[in-house]
Protein backbone atom coordinates (compact mmCIF):
# COMPACT_ATOMS: atom_id res chain seq x y z
CA UNK A 1 0.00 0.00 0.00
CA UNK A 2 1.19 3.52 -0.71
CA UNK A 3 2.42 5.57 2.25
CA UNK A 4 -0.22 7.95 3.52
CA UNK A 5 1.88 10.93 2.45
CA UNK A 6 1.05 10.00 -1.15
CA UNK A 7 -2.69 10.09 -0.53
CA UNK A 8 -4.91 12.66 -2.13
CA UNK A 9 -5.18 14.58 -5.35
CA UNK A 10 -1.41 14.73 -5.98
CA UNK A 11 -1.41 10.99 -6.73
CA UNK A 12 -4.70 10.84 -8.62
CA UNK A 13 -3.97 14.01 -10.61
CA UNK A 14 -0.80 12.67 -12.19
CA UNK A 15 -1.96 9.28 -13.38
CA UNK A 16 -4.61 10.18 -15.95
CA UNK A 17 -4.51 9.00 -19.54
CA UNK A 18 -4.66 12.56 -20.81
CA UNK A 19 -3.68 15.81 -19.17
CA UNK A 20 -6.58 17.81 -17.79
CA UNK A 21 -6.71 21.39 -19.03
CA UNK A 22 -6.72 23.27 -15.75
CA UNK A 23 -8.98 26.28 -15.62
CA UNK A 24 -10.67 25.62 -18.96
CA UNK A 25 -13.80 27.16 -17.45
CA UNK A 26 -12.85 29.80 -14.90
CA UNK A 27 -14.95 30.09 -11.73
CA UNK A 28 -16.82 33.33 -11.27
CA UNK A 29 -15.74 35.48 -8.35
CA UNK A 30 -18.37 36.62 -5.83
CA UNK A 31 -18.29 40.15 -7.24
CA UNK A 32 -18.99 38.83 -10.75
CA UNK A 33 -22.28 37.13 -9.85
CA UNK A 34 -25.68 38.33 -10.96
CA UNK A 35 -28.32 38.77 -8.27
CA UNK A 36 -29.92 35.50 -9.36
CA UNK A 37 -26.63 33.62 -9.18
CA UNK A 38 -25.76 35.13 -5.79
CA UNK A 39 -29.14 34.15 -4.35
CA UNK A 40 -28.79 30.61 -5.63
CA UNK A 41 -25.29 30.20 -4.20
CA UNK A 42 -26.11 31.70 -0.80
CA UNK A 43 -26.60 28.27 0.89
CA UNK A 44 -23.22 27.14 -0.47
CA UNK A 45 -21.29 30.28 0.48
CA UNK A 46 -19.42 31.26 3.63
CA UNK A 47 -20.01 34.39 5.69
CA UNK A 48 -17.90 36.41 3.24
CA UNK A 49 -19.86 35.18 0.23
CA UNK A 50 -17.10 32.84 -0.97
CA UNK A 51 -17.81 29.42 -2.45
CA UNK A 52 -15.94 26.44 -3.84
CA UNK A 53 -14.75 26.44 -7.44
CA UNK A 54 -17.27 23.78 -8.49
CA UNK A 55 -20.03 26.29 -7.78
CA UNK A 56 -18.12 29.17 -9.35
CA UNK A 57 -17.83 27.17 -12.57
CA UNK A 58 -21.27 25.56 -12.70
CA UNK A 59 -23.10 28.78 -11.80
CA UNK A 60 -22.13 30.01 -15.26
CA UNK A 61 -24.80 27.54 -16.45
CA UNK A 62 -27.47 27.99 -13.80
CA UNK A 63 -30.08 25.54 -15.20
CA UNK A 64 -27.43 22.80 -15.17
CA UNK A 65 -26.40 23.65 -11.62
CA UNK A 66 -30.03 23.67 -10.45
CA UNK A 67 -30.58 20.20 -11.89
CA UNK A 68 -27.37 18.84 -10.40
CA UNK A 69 -28.06 20.42 -7.00
CA UNK A 70 -31.30 18.52 -6.54
CA UNK A 71 -29.74 15.12 -7.12
CA UNK A 72 -26.56 16.01 -5.26
CA UNK A 73 -28.51 17.05 -2.17
CA UNK A 74 -30.46 13.79 -2.29
CA UNK A 75 -27.29 11.72 -2.62
CA UNK A 76 -25.59 13.44 0.31
CA UNK A 77 -28.61 13.87 2.61
CA UNK A 78 -31.47 11.60 1.56
CA UNK A 79 -29.80 8.44 0.29
CA UNK A 80 -30.28 5.15 2.12
CA UNK A 81 -26.57 4.40 1.77
CA UNK A 82 -24.72 4.90 5.10
CA UNK A 83 -22.29 7.85 4.99
CA UNK A 84 -19.06 5.82 5.18
CA UNK A 85 -20.24 3.51 2.43
CA UNK A 86 -21.47 6.45 0.35
CA UNK A 87 -18.08 8.13 0.55
CA UNK A 88 -16.33 4.89 -0.41
CA UNK A 89 -18.52 4.71 -3.52
CA UNK A 90 -17.73 8.33 -4.42
CA UNK A 91 -14.01 8.07 -3.70
CA UNK A 92 -13.71 4.94 -5.81
CA UNK A 93 -15.60 6.64 -8.66
CA UNK A 94 -13.25 9.63 -8.38
CA UNK A 95 -10.18 7.37 -8.42
CA UNK A 96 -11.46 5.40 -11.40
CA UNK A 97 -12.13 8.62 -13.35
CA UNK A 98 -8.89 10.25 -12.12
CA UNK A 99 -10.79 13.29 -10.90
CA UNK A 100 -8.51 15.25 -8.58
CA UNK A 101 -11.17 17.77 -7.56
CA UNK A 102 -13.76 15.16 -6.59
CA UNK A 103 -11.13 13.07 -4.81
CA UNK A 104 -9.74 16.03 -2.87
CA UNK A 105 -13.09 17.15 -1.49
CA UNK A 106 -14.42 13.69 -0.73
CA UNK A 107 -11.28 12.70 1.15
CA UNK A 108 -12.18 15.57 3.48
CA UNK A 109 -15.85 14.55 3.62
CA UNK A 110 -14.90 10.90 4.07
CA UNK A 111 -12.72 11.73 7.05
CA UNK A 112 -15.58 13.77 8.53
CA UNK A 113 -17.85 10.68 8.50
CA UNK A 114 -15.22 8.42 10.01
CA UNK A 115 -13.07 7.03 7.20
CA UNK A 116 -9.48 6.56 8.31
CA UNK A 117 -6.48 7.40 6.15
CA UNK A 118 -5.70 3.69 5.93
CA UNK A 119 -9.21 2.98 4.64
CA UNK A 120 -8.98 5.84 2.14
CA UNK A 121 -5.64 4.49 0.91
CA UNK A 122 -7.17 1.04 0.43
CA UNK A 123 -10.17 2.50 -1.42
CA UNK A 124 -7.83 4.42 -3.72
CA UNK A 125 -5.98 1.22 -4.64
CA UNK A 126 -9.07 -1.04 -4.68
CA UNK A 127 -7.66 -3.11 -1.83
CA UNK A 128 -9.37 -4.69 1.17
CA UNK A 129 -10.22 -2.18 3.88
CA UNK A 130 -11.17 -4.60 6.64
CA UNK A 131 -14.75 -3.26 6.61
CA UNK A 132 -17.26 -5.39 4.67
CA UNK A 133 -19.42 -2.36 3.80
CA UNK A 134 -16.49 -0.44 2.34
CA UNK A 135 -15.23 -3.48 0.46
CA UNK A 136 -18.69 -4.00 -1.04
CA UNK A 137 -18.78 -0.35 -2.10
CA UNK A 138 -15.39 -0.68 -3.81
CA UNK A 139 -16.47 -3.85 -5.62
CA UNK A 140 -19.68 -2.21 -6.80
CA UNK A 141 -17.92 0.93 -8.02
CA UNK A 142 -15.23 -1.06 -9.82
CA UNK A 143 -17.75 -3.33 -11.55
CA UNK A 144 -19.78 -0.31 -12.67
CA UNK A 145 -16.61 1.32 -14.01
CA UNK A 146 -15.51 -1.82 -15.83
CA UNK A 147 -18.82 -3.28 -17.01
CA UNK A 148 -21.37 -0.45 -16.66
CA UNK A 149 -23.37 -2.80 -14.42
CA UNK A 150 -22.92 -4.90 -11.29
CA UNK A 151 -22.75 -8.66 -11.08
CA UNK A 152 -25.59 -10.68 -9.62
CA UNK A 153 -23.50 -11.42 -6.54
CA UNK A 154 -22.74 -7.76 -5.86
CA UNK A 155 -26.37 -6.79 -6.47
CA UNK A 156 -27.50 -9.48 -4.03
CA UNK A 157 -25.02 -8.25 -1.43
CA UNK A 158 -26.14 -4.64 -1.90
CA UNK A 159 -29.79 -5.62 -1.50
CA UNK A 160 -29.00 -7.71 1.57
CA UNK A 161 -27.09 -4.85 3.19
CA UNK A 162 -29.19 -1.89 2.01
CA UNK A 163 -32.50 -3.37 0.80
CA UNK A 164 -33.73 -2.63 -2.72
CA UNK A 165 -33.97 1.16 -2.42
CA UNK A 166 -30.51 1.41 -0.90
CA UNK A 167 -29.01 -0.79 -3.61
CA UNK A 168 -30.55 1.52 -6.21
CA UNK A 169 -29.14 4.53 -4.35
CA UNK A 170 -25.69 2.92 -4.36
CA UNK A 171 -25.50 2.31 -8.10
CA UNK A 172 -26.96 5.73 -8.89
CA UNK A 173 -24.40 7.33 -6.56
CA UNK A 174 -21.56 5.79 -8.55
CA UNK A 175 -23.17 6.77 -11.83
CA UNK A 176 -23.81 10.34 -10.70
CA UNK A 177 -20.33 10.94 -9.33
CA UNK A 178 -18.73 9.30 -12.36
CA UNK A 179 -20.65 11.77 -14.53
CA UNK A 180 -19.67 14.63 -12.23
CA UNK A 181 -16.01 13.56 -12.38
CA UNK A 182 -16.13 13.69 -16.17
CA UNK A 183 -17.76 17.11 -16.06
CA UNK A 184 -15.21 18.46 -13.58
CA UNK A 185 -12.30 17.09 -15.60
CA UNK A 186 -13.77 18.26 -18.88
CA UNK A 187 -14.28 21.81 -17.57
CA UNK A 188 -10.88 21.77 -15.87
CA UNK A 189 -12.24 22.68 -12.43
CA UNK A 190 -9.23 23.36 -10.22
CA UNK A 191 -8.75 22.51 -6.58
CA UNK A 192 -9.06 25.77 -4.69
CA UNK A 193 -5.46 25.94 -3.49
CA UNK A 194 -4.20 25.48 -7.06
CA UNK A 195 -6.41 27.90 -8.94
CA UNK A 196 -5.61 31.56 -9.65
CA UNK A 197 -9.28 32.49 -9.18
CA UNK A 198 -9.99 30.79 -5.89
CA UNK A 199 -13.51 31.48 -4.70
CA UNK A 200 -13.30 29.82 -1.30
CA UNK A 201 -10.92 27.93 0.88
CA UNK A 202 -11.40 24.32 1.87
CA UNK A 203 -12.12 25.00 5.53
Amino acid sequence: MLPLASLGWHHIWNRGRAAMIEGRVQPLRPEELSDEQRTFLAPFSDAKGRFHNIFGVLVRHLPLLRAWRDFGVYTMQGSRVPPRMREALILRAAANRRCAYEWHHHVRIGRSVGLSDAEIAAIELSEATGDPDLDLAVRAADELERDATVSSSVWKDLCTRLELEGAMDAVFTVGAYTALAMGLNGCGVMIESRGPRTAAGDA
